[in-house]
């Protein structure tokens, strides 16, 4: 029976659209905005504290980001726009590198 659905279509059908998981999992839950190249742990540091003063509690320096340097990451934002207002109001302060890059999936 297998072989006549798939001979007729029916079997590449079903399986041609995607399923609830595999759409959910293309979108991240939660969103990361990261400040790379800062030139000191210092200064990491120092925008940490400002962006904690001011509300982002979760604004920590990155010290397993990979890259020559120094990295701040703020977040989970669960909305790509909260984490674009961040990243604009960043890089009109001087942090031209500022990105925005997926969350962990499941954290908030």
């Amino acid at each position: 029976m297998c072989a006549g659905c798939f001979a007729g279509g029916m079997f590449v059908a079903r399986t041609a659209q995607p399923s609830q998981a595999a759409v959910s999992a293309k979108q991240p839950e939660s969103f990361i905005v990261h400040v790379p190249g800062l030139s000191s742990a210092a200064e990491a540091e120092r925008l940490s504290v400002v962006l904690r003063e001011r509300g982002h509690k979760s604004a920590a320096v990155d010290t397993a980001s990979g890259e020559p340097g120094h990295a701040v990451k703020i977040g989970p934002f669960t909305t790509r726009a909260a984490a674009d207002d961040l990243t604009l109001e960043l890089r009109n302060a001087g942090y031209g590198t500022v990105q925005v890059v997926p969350g962990m999936p499941g954290r908030k």
